[in-house]
């Protein structure tokens, strides 16, 4: 696969919470993919209080990303997502979500793209990822910790992966009967992806 059809790939991966955040997030991913250069690091920072909005002007610390980064060790894929405030249960109408996209490379081709998908609501917390080729998907481990999002998966192209082009985004619903009385997203890195080079053996 060559590396100029993660593009089309990437249009199709994104499963935002509702409508109104779908096309904001989508669109956004779009125009970062085909027109911002990509930056080079394991860890990408930024400031808190940077949501956008769709609805409304509130949402929980929680989902205000203030750092996200990846490693990886044999087959096995680490992202860290850490937020403004800890993790707290969600009220019935609440929802929070984060989404990556992680397209695996080697030093010619792309070897395979994943999403991987944590889901906050008033039951719990609950993650997965998929192969967005295939759409086949399978559980996540996942470890909250305070202001500290831990989620590792295996993957079977990483150990022939010497480096991962990425984003997430993250996103905050909440509603009164039927009704969105807030609705957020945040994209980190603001535009483009972020370069990963993982160490030799």
């Amino acid at each position: 696969m060559s590396k100029l059809s993660r593009i089309g790939d990437f249009k199709f991966v994104v499963i935002p919470i509702v409508v109104v955040i779908l096309v904001s997030a989508v669109t956004i991913a779009i125009i970062s993919l085909n027109q911002a250069p990509n930056t080079q690091t394991n860890e990408v920072k930024e400031a808190a209080n940077d949501m956008q909005f769709n609805v409304g002007s509130g949402y929980p610390g929680m989902a205000d990303m203030i750092s996200t980064s990846i490693a990886k060790n044999q087959n096995n894929l680490t992202a860290i997502i850490n937020v403004k405030e800890p993790f707290t249960a969600l009220g019935e109408q609440e929802i929070a979500e984060f989404d990556m996209i992680v397209i695996l490379e080697d030093a010619e081709e792309v070897l395979q793209t994943y999403e991987l998908r944590v889901d906050i609501n008033s039951t719990g917390t609950f993650a997965l990822v998929q192969d967005v080729q295939n759409k086949t998907q399978q559980p996540a481990q996942l470890q909250v910790d305070g202001t500290k999002l831990t989620i590792t998966t295996t993957i079977p192209e990483l150990t022939a992966a010497s480096q991962a082009e990425w984003n997430i985004y993250s996103a905050y619903e909440k509603r009164a009967g039927t009704e969105i009385i807030s609705s957020a997203y945040d994209f980190l890195p603001d535009e483009g992806l972020n370069l990963t080079t993982f160490p030799t053996a």
